[in-house]
């Protein structure tokens, strides 16, 4: 039992220090989308296309954003 708490809190340990990082580089992805893109990369996903699919869909929310703001203000 001692060595499932040992590992968890690795993991908890290491999941901080990640945000931290993601903090520090001003990464701009919340605790829950950094956890997932984590799991996401821990089981196989290549980190480089996924990083540019953030980038897509961060640019694309920003552009529909714009968008919605001018429809708004006509």
């Amino acid at each position: 039992m001692s060595d499932n708490l040992s590992v968890t809190r690795e993991a908890m340990d290491a999941m901080q220090i990640i945000e931290e990082i993601a903090d520090l580089l001003q990464i701009g992805l919340d605790k829950e989308t950094l956890s997932i893109c984590v799991r996401l990369i821990e089981n196989g996903v290549n980190p480089t296309p996924l990083a540019h699919s953030i980038l897509n869909l961060k640019r694309e929310c920003a552009r529909l954003a714009a968008s919605s703001a001018i429809s708004a203000s006509d």
